[in-house]
Parts: C-alpha cells; sequence; structure tokens
C-alpha cells in the first residue's frame, strides 16, 4: 500500500511504461525511448538528449515527507546532471530527483540540499535506492548505504519523469534505466538488501535468490 507507483518498463517491439499499482501512474515514453533488454527482462533506453518517461504531475507523486526511490541503471559515463527520476520544479529548487554527474556519481536532491553516493560502475547494471524520512536522505548502491545527509525538507516539485528534467533540456540519462519503483514510505535496510539479492539473480525457492519473477507488464 506505500508504493506510490511501480513500472517494470519490459522488453517488447516498442516500450511501454504501465504503472504495476492500482494508482495507475502510466508513463508516456516522449521521442522514442527504446525498450531493450534490463536487469529484470526489460528496460527503458534513453539515446538522444530530448528522450523522456512523462509521469504527469498527479497528486500522488507529490510528496512532501518519507519517500523511497529505486531503480537499476547503467551507463558509459554521467556528468552534466543526467536524471533517473525527477518530479523537480527547477534544478535544487523544489521537489525530489535522482541524477548523476561528476564522473558517476549520483545525487538525491530534496529541494536544494542532496545526498550522494561513491561512483557507480560505468559497465555493469547499479541498484540505486534514495530514501528520505523528513529531514535526512541517503543513497543506497547495490544495498551499501552512502553517509546521511540531514537538515532537508522537501516541498511540492512539478511533473514527473523518468529518465529526465522537464525544466533541464539535456537532462536525459545516457543509458538504461530499469524497474523503477517509488514509495511514500522509508524503505528499511533489510528491506533494501532483499530487494537487491532477489533483483540481482532471481531464482527458485532454496536458491541463493529465491523468487522467480514472472511476465512483466
Amino acid at each position: 500500500s506505500n508504493y506510490v507507483g511501480v513500472w517494470h518498463l519490459p522488453n517488447g517491439t516498442s516500450l511501454t511504461a504501465l504503472d504495476s499499482t492500482s494508482n495507475g501512474i502510466n508513463g508516456t515514453p516522449t521521442n522514442t525511448p527504446t525498450a531493450t533488454a534490463g536487469q529484470i527482462d526489460g528496460a527503458a533506453n534513453f539515446t538522444t538528449t530530448t528522450q523522456n518517461i512523462n509521469l504527469g504531475s498527479g497528486g500522488s507523486l507529490q510528496l512532501t515527507s518519507a519517500l523511497t526511490i529505486e531503480a537499476w541503471v547503467k551507463t558509459t559515463a554521467v556528468n552534466g546532471g543526467k536524471r533517473i527520476f525527477s518530479n523537480a520544479s527547477n534544478p535544487g529548487v523544489s521537489g525530489y530527483e535522482v541524477y548523476g554527474d561528476s564522473g558517476n556519481l549520483l545525487f538525491l536532491q530534496i529541494n536544494s540540499g542532496r545526498a550522494s553516493s561513491a561512483a557507480i560502475s560505468n559497465s555493469n547494471p547499479v541498484h540505486f535506492v534514495g530514501t528520505y524520512n523528513g529531514s535526512t536522505g541517503i543513497i543506497y548502491i547495490n544495498a551499501v548505504a552512502g553517509t546521511p545527509q540531514a537538515g532537508l525538507s522537501l516541498s511540492v516539485g512539478s511533473t514527473a519523469m523518468i529518465g529526465a528534467l522537464p525544466t533541464s533540456p539535456g537532462s536525459t540519462w545516457p543509458g538504461w534505466i530499469d524497474e523503477v519503483r517509488l514509495s511514500k514510505t522509508v524503505r528499511g535496510v533489510d528491506w533494501i538488501l532483499t530487494e537487491y539479492n532477489n533483483q540481482f539473480s532471481p531464482g527458485n525457492i532454496g536458491s541463493p535468490s529465491f523468487i522467480a519473477f514472472g511476465t512483466e507488464i
């Protein structure tokens, strides 16, 4: 019940961005991002600076207290504020977003403050989680927590997007994004580690990774 949206981004002949929750926040692929193989079946692949998946500006996306943003990402290099997920009126002004910059660092931006990660791999898929509890932001890379950033406050954002920021042309993520999840609660460290282990190498019950996934929508 705490999920706002879950976008599996399946691999098909053309990209679809349906929301798997009952909230029905279905995304609209803009300027033809493509479907490609991702961490779990499919992913959205962004190859030009005008591509994105528009999620609109519905009230359930306008979180102002607790939140968790998750995704699997892969890129060749990240500089210049490339967005994984955004719901911000302008960079660093209001709302929340996740972006890469400064040689493969990732940032969870909450209004004008941010938490950062260590540099991510530019050749392997990476599991990103950003949490915010109303004052402190934390980034997890492959289930390993970074340094908490305290003293953050959040106000209402704008249009939400996967892969870009509406008010910043050229902010499109250079690579693919998969399994995007937005929650209106802070997911705990055990939850995050279980998700990472399960999604890193899904298998059958009794194996080290214990759940087999069905067909994505």
